[in-house]
């Protein structure tokens, strides 16, 4: 798999199940069923990239994720 448009191609036309955020404009196409997972605890999510592919932009990006800092507890 070389990028989301083979994994769309693959969840378009195979049996795969690929859980995501809802909030993934990338996912709502007419080819590809969202259903919401509603009682999941929150999830940490992170940065990854390829070490060998590190450049400024990355590196931008993950500084400002990190002056970010955690993200606060859902209320209730």
């Amino acid at each position: 798999m070389r990028g989301t448009g083979d994994l769309f191609a693959l969840l378009a036309r195979t049996d795969m199940v690929h859980p995501t955020m809802a909030g993934v404009p990338l996912f709502q196409r007419d080819d590809i069923a969202l259903v919401p997972v509603r009682d999941m605890p929150p999830m940490p999510l992170g940065l990854i990239w390829h070490a060998a592919h590190e450049n400024a932009r990355i590196r931008a990006l993950a500084a400002v994720a990190a002056q970010l800092g955690p993200p606060a507890a859902p209320p209730g």
